[in-house]
């Protein structure tokens, strides 16, 4: 939808879409952050023992594998066509990928100490870590709603525009800029 052309009701086009998915997405990431560290307090009140722990660390690195490889593909690529949406799910795959580190660290000391608490301890701290990734994309997405200046790229046309300066024009003031997806 955000790559739909501009037209009569959507004069800068559809890409603004994008800030909305991006806020979505980084509210999942939030809320999915906050569900893992209510369960991991949960444990460390409740504790119990943990089962088939050989199967989930092999499963738990194979899929933080995958998903970070998959994660940062979608980041760098999300960068390059100036897409919020893209480099939200890259940034929600890597926060999957870091939940599976510490899945896996987890579990692995678990396996050869017992000391079953340290797997609720690294989960709310690497769910911390996972909430604030949900806020920075949070916060990206309300920058762009609300049309925060993004005073890197006006700098640059500033540069641009006075490269190619000659004498007979006005000087340049009240420089605005609106960016939607990769339409600047």
């Amino acid at each position: 939808y955000a790559s739909r052309p501009s037209d009569a009701n959507h004069p800068y086009g559809h890409g603004k879409i994008e800030f909305f998915a991006a806020g979505f997405e980084g509210g999942l990431i939030m809320f999915a952050a906050i569900s893992m560290i209510y369960k991991a307090v949960h444990s460390l009140v409740e504790p119990h023992e943990i089962e088939s722990l050989g199967m989930g660390i092999a499963i738990s690195a194979g899929a933080g594998l995958v998903n970070y490889l998959m994660g940062y593909f979608l980041v760098r690529n999300g960068k390059k066509l100036f897409s919020l949406t893209l480099e939200a799910d890259g940034h929600h795959l890597i926060s999957d990928a870091i939940t599976s580190v510490a899945i896996v660290i987890g579990l692995l000391i678990i396996y050869f100490t017992k000391i079953y608490w340290l797997d609720s301890l690294l989960t709310i701290i690497f769910g911390l870590y996972i909430v604030f990734i949900g806020y920075k994309l949070l916060r990206k997405s309300m920058a762009g709603l609300m049309d925060e200046a993004d005073f890197e790229t006006i700098d640059k046309i500033i540069v641009a525009i006075n490269q190619s300066r000659i004498d007979k024009w006005i000087d340049i003031h009240n420089l605005r800029l609106v960016k939607y997806g990769d339409v600047l």
